[in-house]
């Protein structure tokens, strides 16, 4: 049974369920609390130890008024993803994760005077699907969702890049977003409001729940660190123009050895768990 508090939600959102409600923060939920976002029937037997996450590479990278970027480690056969956006995301902003002469990179791109800090994650081994879904500025009118993958051979998805394209003003509202959802037999890139970006899927052993914090700052646990546990954001949105310190990051907590989500204000984020 779940336990209800005064102005919070406790249960597993699907992304079509996030972006209707804003304000609710949502405790990660583990397969056998009833969860039905679980995969399941083919899926489950899949998965196998050989497949387990070791999250070896997590780093950021600080751009000002240009470009910056740490390289995390080999890109091929690896997953390699947004961990989370922090800064001011204005006219040509972005974040992004992709293989620079095969090296994964974590890379950030900031417009003349404001800062960009991006977050990024690699894994291993994690076998990647290369199709990659983009909206340009506004899903309700042009494209409300991008095909990635089948739910097949226990996939799971997450952003790779978060984007705002010169002349736009992608995520200047608290109700922008874009994510990833699972609908029927299929993955899906999915948004509101002007947002632009990429993602992509890799192949999991287990599914080990997912959040949802926004749009009231804080912090939601993930859980301890397990081995071959990795988190990873499945979504972000809000008003992406604030220093450094305002935004959305996935994390690891050495001290604690527990995983976290921090969400400042007028902001969202979605993450999921797996190993």
């Amino acid at each position: 049974m779940h336990m209800q508090l005064a102005h919070t939600c406790f249960r597993v959102l699907s992304v079509a369920s996030v972006v209707a409600l804003l304000g609710c923060n949502v405790e990660v939920e583990s397969p056998d609390q009833g969860n039905g976002d679980v995969d399941g029937g083919e899926d489950e037997a899949i998965g196998t130890a050989e497949q387990a996450f070791a999250a070896f590479g997590y780093s950021s990278a600080t751009a000002t008024s240009g470009n910056a970027f740490q390289n995390l480690g080999t890109w091929s056969g690896n997953a390699a993803y947004i961990m989370g956006v922090t800064g001011n995301l204005r006219d040509g902003g972005n974040v992004a994760m992709y293989s620079w002469l095969g090296t994964a990179r974590v890379f950030a791109h900031a417009d003349s005077g404001v800062s960009v800090r991006a977050y990024g994650g690699l894994a291993n081994p994690g076998t990647m699907i290369t199709q990659v879904g983009y909206s340009n500025n506004s899903y309700t009118t042009t494209n409300p969702r991008v095909f990635l993958a089948s739910t097949s051979n226990n996939r799971r998805c997450f952003l790779t890049q978060v984007i705002n394209y010169e002349g736009g003003d992608n995520f200047a509202d608290a109700s922008d977003y874009i994510g990833v959802e699972k609908d029927g037999g299929s993955w899906y890139l999915h948004g509101q409001g002007k947002v632009a970006g990429y993602a992509s899927c890799v192949q999991v052993t287990d599914y080990l729940g997912e959040a949802y914090h926004g749009i009231q700052p804080g912090s939601v646990d993930l859980g301890p660190a397990v081995n071959g546990k990795t988190c990873w954001l499945k979504g972000i949105g809000g008003i992406l123009r604030g220093g450094v310190s305002t935004g959305v990051v996935v994390q690891y907590d050495a001290a604690q050895s527990r995983w976290e989500m921090n969400v400042s204000t007028n902001t969202q984020g979605f993450v999921e768990c797996s190993i």
